[in-house]
């Protein structure tokens, strides 16, 4: 037994004096609140000014989702053509960025779907738009509308469609479809949303926009709300949660570790650091009666930093309890604790925050989600061990249950049905040793963020089932007659995520 160990755990993890500083770089920053509305405007093309209407919705701190309008001929407000988008806000800044989705109403002919990236200044956003030959886009916030924002987005989905000859072949978005499924190995069941063409839309009459016509359907609004784990896995011993589950939890890396699909290097990521110690604080808050025999009392103090303008440096430590540490998880808890509360990362955070690039809450992101795990989920409850479980195998550089489970039946990965863990399975597995990577779990970290608006939920599982074939052997590839239909669309993403 262990006591009167004082464990430099740092919350917030800067010091009050760069506390400051953040306060104050920030003090210019547009409220989040008032970012949601409805806004009118123009955009400049090729084709001149163009009116336009968005309706942004502010959701979970920082993500958005709308509707972007465009109303043609250029410079009326006559026929209307809708697609949605989704996207991010960064408080600190005022930066909206935002990628579209797909067409909610039939797309014009020869107009393809753009992306924004602006600023948000009072009841105004500008900025540019990544469409080819576009250029500009302003917009003013309009209060009436913003005040029935329901109806209006309503509306915007329901604009009158022109009407279209029957095509003379399948469009684009059924012929990619046909070429999923003639690819799928035997044995190998797709999702049914991946099948015959429509016949309840209509192709255009001409050619499809490229590359974001087959963007991914935005998901629900409002997930639904975490319940307690009822799906076991078909691997005896695994347990695997509805997509939906995940949906409400701030960060995806507490999904990657329960279903096994963190990298190798996953313990030099502060995030995954600070989830395996929530964890642990958690579980010894929670579930007391459940700690076993074999366990260590851990003395748990706040270190406070300050720094004053002559730049002397003092501490305080304060302290703060007692943490009941099972004797598996002790080692760790104590040296993330250390590595945690470090002057460095402390200056790594505040620089971090004052400079917009994260906000404390997403700082502190990994331990609100653990402290959300465990409210739906009870003390001896197999989701509570197999998160601990691999919390553990993470922190010791082995494979997760998932992974090792795999390997031990034969088969060359776990299925998963994310394309981040399938690559990090990958290049995990030690047959695939000649492929392996300086910083593998950065580079499948890179590849699922620029794939999360690039692919569909679809296009995702059906790589994810076979990494290596479809993706590693085709899409990252040099084009040729055998390459996907998606090349086009995904290989750029690749290869930027290599450089």
């Amino acid at each position: 037994m262990i006591s009167n160990l004082a464990v430099r755990i740092a919350r917030p993890f800067f010091c009050l004096s760069f506390l400051a500083f953040v306060v104050v770089a920030a003090a210019g920053a547009q409220p989040a609140t008032a970012l949601s509305g409805v806004y009118n405007g123009t955009s400049t093309c090729a084709q001149g000014s163009t009116t336009v209407k968005l309706s942004l919705t502010l959701s979970r701190g920082s993500e958005l989702s709308g509707l972007f309008t465009l109303y043609l001929p250029a410079g009326t407000q006559k026929q209307g053509h809708t697609y949605s988008l989704r996207g991010q806000y960064n408080a600190q800044t005022a930066n909206v960025s935002l990628l579209p989705v797909r067409w909610e109403t039939e797309p014009p002919a020869n107009v393809a779907m753009m992306g924004m990236n602006g600023t948000f200044t009072s009841n105004e956003i500008s900025g540019t738009l990544t469409g080819a030959g576009c250029k500009a886009f302003n917009v003013e916030r309009d209060q009436a509308e913003s005040a029935n924002m329901a109806a209006v987005m309503a509306a915007q989905k329901t604009m009158t469609r022109a009407a279209a000859p029957a095509p003379s072949q399948p469009p684009a978005q059924d012929a990619y479809a046909a070429a999923l499924r003639a690819q799928a190995p035997a044995g190998v069941q797709l999702p049914a949303s991946v099948g015959a063409p429509s016949p309840s839309k209509p192709a255009p009459t001409a050619a499809p926009p490229p590359a974001a016509a087959a963007a991914p359907k935005p998901p629900a609004e409002k997930p639904p709300a975490v319940a307690p784990s009822t799906n076991a896995s078909t691997t005896p011993g695994i347990m695997n949660e509805p997509e939906g589950y995940w949906k409400s939890y701030r960060t995806d890396l507490i999904r990657q570790v329960f279903d096994g699909g963190f990298g190798s290097d996953v313990d030099e990521d502060p995030r995954f650091k600070l989830l395996f110690n929530t964890y642990v604080e958690a579980f010894s808050s929670n579930c007391s009666a459940y700690v076993p025999a074999k366990h260590e009392t851990v003395v748990v103090s706040e270190v406070t930093t300050r720094t004053d303008r002559y730049g002397t440096t003092t501490q305080s430590v304060t302290p703060k309890g007692t943490v009941e540490v099972d004797s598996r998880f002790a080692a760790k808890y104590r040296q993330y604790a250390n590595q945690l509360s470090s002057g460095a990362n402390g200056f790594r955070v505040a620089v971090g925050v004052s400079s917009g690039r994260t906000t404390v809450n997403d700082v502190m992101a990994p331990a609100n989600d653990v402290q959300q795990f465990f409210k739906a989920e009870k003390c001896q409850s197999a989701a509570v061990r197999q998160m601990g479980e691999n919390l553990l195998r993470g922190a010791a550089g082995q494979r997760s249950l998932q992974q090792a489970r795999a390997a031990a039946t034969g088969t060359t990965s776990a299925a998963f049905t994310h394309f981040g863990d399938a690559c990090n399975a990958f290049y995990r597995d030690p047959a695939n040793a000649r492929y392996a990577k300086t910083d593998a779990t950065s580079y499948c970290k890179c590849l699922a963020d620029k794939y999360r608006f690039a692919m569909s939920p679809e296009e995702e599982r059906y790589f994810a089932a076979d990494f290596q074939g479809r993706f590693r052997n085709n899409i990252l590839q040099p084009k040729n007659a055998e390459s996907h239909p998606s090349w086009n669309r995904l290989h750029p993403l690749a290869v930027a995520c290599v450089q």
